[in-house]
């Protein structure tokens, strides 16, 4: 049965379990960059009243028939987007056994059994890791979210259209005009000079005399900013 299932026929069952399971506040399928694409990917908010910490959870979803350290160090890499990486594998009449559990361990992965597109279970949890802050920000853009530099919040930048930016006030000189806009609900979204000069493979990666650096503002914290 399983080398007729389709995986991408897992993805979407996965993506609400994952989502109830462990409290995430948005998801995606098949989201990454050109180095990789996840098969599933949440993001949550960690509990407490003195921290915006998020956390993205990046899983690998396979149909039961890859070996299974292939598939552990295809989740295992995707540490560079994530704090945590799981492996979730189609297994409808056994579990993972004791050494595959030591393997994910060891390399920090979580396992998650399929059982059926109705019947999903956590095995084991992963190991928290440090991914690489530009890849996690990329992907998170992927899922239409953006960092506040502020608060360290993550915030909508659209709420129809993940590739639009209907949410947020771009930086303009005129200051009334831009505190309009935050006072409509939205966010900032600004350009930072220094970063650009910083930036030494700018221009060979941008030919235009344009500032690609952004960086960003939730409306709270914008609103504050524009106060004065």
């Amino acid at each position: 049965m399983a080398s007729k299932l389709k995986e991408s026929a897992l993805y979407e069952p996965l993506r609400k379990w994952a989502v109830k399971k462990f409290g995430c506040f948005t998801s995606g399928i098949n989201t990454g960059t050109d180095y990789g694409r996840v098969d599933v990917v949440c993001m949550r908010q960690t509990p407490g009243d003195l921290s915006a910490q998020t956390e993205v959870l990046c899983i690998e979803v396979k149909k039961g028939t890859q070996p299974f350290l292939n598939a552990l160090g295809q989740a295992a890499g995707y540490a560079i987007y994530g704090e945590y990486t799981y492996l979730a594998d189609y297994r409808p009449k056994k579990s993972f056994d004791e050494e595959e559990r030591v393997l994910a361990h060891q390399l920090g992965v979580g396992l998650i059994r399929i059982k059926s597109v109705k019947s999903i279970e956590l095995i084991s949890s992963a190991e928290h890791s440090i991914p690489n802050e530009n890849f996690k920000l990329r992907i998170a853009d992927q899922l239409g979210y953006v960092h506040c530099s502020i608060c360290s919040t993550f915030f909508e930048r659209d709420r129809k259209n993940k590739n639009d930016f209907a949410l947020l006030q771009r930086h303009i000189e005129n200051r009334l005009l831009m505190k309009k806009g935050i006072e409509k609900g939205k966010g900032l979204m600004f350009w930072p000079e220094d970063a650009s000069w910083n930036d030494v493979t700018h221009d060979g990666r941008h030919k235009d005399d344009r500032f690609y650096n952004r960086r960003f503002l939730c409306k709270t914290c914008a609103s504050l900013f524009l106060s004065s």
